[in-house]
């Protein structure tokens, strides 16, 4: 399925006058290229950054940029689940009704790191903490929300389930990689994300997976030698922020049918491979239920 780069009318008749988007990540890269477009369509916006203090400069940017949309900037580490749950309450307490969610926030983490609750920080960040905030976010969206997970190329090469998964402990086994480890969490976001779909749909929210293919954004950089040279002779040809962003601005567009996936310029089907893990991992828990 072809489709358009979506433009401010296409995106206000989509997504509606009363529409209050959530996006992750949302101070920098890809995120803060969404909430440009987002804003310059009058679109009201809920930036969930992990620091206030950049989160406040990165909405001065948005509205710098030229918009009428509201802007709220709500600190909230989504690696941590007791920062999403207090996200939440607060959202709550303040009558803001989200229609929208992009989660967007990723990481790949240079050493092997956890989290507090003891979650290897690519999964506790790229996976589970986008869930999380999808399903707590599907609860309050009233029927007609979008909810836009971002996934990645390097699914192709993860792990299912990661070792860190199946590890389950602090003491990650074998050689820790980053890209490895990155790929790990996204092939495990996009195939719970397989896994909800048809909950979601129940509640009348479209589930949907963007991928933004390779973003010229400071996750390129490996911390090594040849950083340098790659963004001499590699960063030159891959997408800028903006052009990152507009899978997950039309996926935003596509209230009616859920679970499709989208790239550059085209929609799908979630691809065979997922929705064959998403069976396989449904019949585990099926099991043990």
């Amino acid at each position: 399925m072809k489709s358009s780069l979506p433009e401010e009318t296409e995106l206000r008749n989509a997504l509606g006058r009363d529409a209050l988007v959530v996006v992750t990540g949302a101070n920098g890269g890809i995120g803060l290229a969404l909430c440009k477009a987002l804003h310059g369509a009058g679109i009201g916006l809920i930036m969930a950054c992990r620091s206030r203090e950049r989160g406040e400069a990165a909405a001065g940017e948005v509205r710098r940029a030229g918009g009428k949309g509201g802007i709220w900037v709500e600190e909230v580490d989504v690696a941590r689940a007791e920062s999403i749950e207090t996200f939440f309450e607060r959202l709550k307490r303040s009558g803001l009704r989200p229609t929208h969610l992009v989660n967007n926030a990723g990481t790949m983490a240079p050493h092997l790191a956890f989290t507090p609750e003891g979650i290897e920080a690519n999964l506790a960040t790229n996976c589970y903490g986008a869930l999380r905030m999808g399903d707590h976010m599907a609860e309050l969206m009233a029927p007609g929300g979008v909810v836009v997970n971002t996934v990645s190329l390097t699914c192709r090469f993860g792990h299912f389930p990661p070792r860190a998964a199946q590890d389950g402990s602090r003491t990650y086994r074998g050689t820790y990689r980053r890209l490895q480890a990155y790929a790990d969490s996204k092939l495990l976001l996009f195939v719970e994300t397989a896994c909800r779909v048809e909950a979601y749909r129940r509640r009348g929210i479209a589930l949907h997976a963007a991928d933004p293919g390779v973003v010229s954004t400071g996750m390129l950089r490996m911390g090594c030698w040849f950083d340098p040279l790659t963004d001499l002779l590699f960063r030159p040809f891959v997408r800028t922020p903006r052009q990152g962003a507009q899978a997950a601005l039309r996926a935003l567009c596509h209230p009616q049918k859920s679970g499709l996936l989208f790239r550059a310029g085209s929609a799908c089907p979630f691809p065979e491979y997922i929705r064959k893990l998403a069976q396989k991992a449904e019949g585990k828990a099926g099991k043990t239920s």
